[in-house]
């Protein structure tokens, strides 16, 4: 969460001026070289097997689905705040992520939330108004 919140304000007050496609394609360039450090650093401390394979079949039919679904959830992540939106903005409606998680899951077993699920749906909509008024009075 701290490296999220970091982003956030970085984006807001750095980065808002770029285009979007701009900002993802800087992103994936240092994921792309940090993922590739990061493997080459642990596997002899993890011992990690030489090659990495990727089992065909419908697991790779989802790992493709998840690739293109984070790409477009960054695209329009990001596009909030070069579109003019703000950190406030922003951060609320990020508060609803678990929510949202929560009722897609719901809906994908066909099962309905039980009374915490509900408590927590309400806890997060409540937490958005309150960092939306919060961010609506003047100092």
């Amino acid at each position: 969460m701290f490296f999220y919140a970091v982003a956030n304000v970085v984006l807001d007050l750095k980065l808002k001026q770029y285009n979007r496609f701009v900002l993802m394609f800087g992103y994936s360039i240092f994921i792309f070289t940090t993922a590739c450090i990061g493997r080459y650093i642990l596997q002899p401390l993890l011992k990690l097997p030489g090659s990495t394979t990727i089992h065909l079949g419908s697991d790779l039919g989802w790992m493709a689905f998840l690739g293109v679904l984070f790409a477009l959830a960054d695209v329009f992540y990001v596009g909030a705040y070069t579109d003019g939106g703000n950190l406030i903005t922003v951060t609320a409606i990020s508060l609803l992520f678990p929510v949202f998680s929560n009722l897609i899951q719901n809906v994908w077993v066909r099962n309905l939330p039980n009374g915490w699920q509900v408590l927590g749906y309400t806890l997060g909509v409540l937490a958005m108004l309150a960092v939306g008024y919060g961010s609506s009075i003047k100092k």
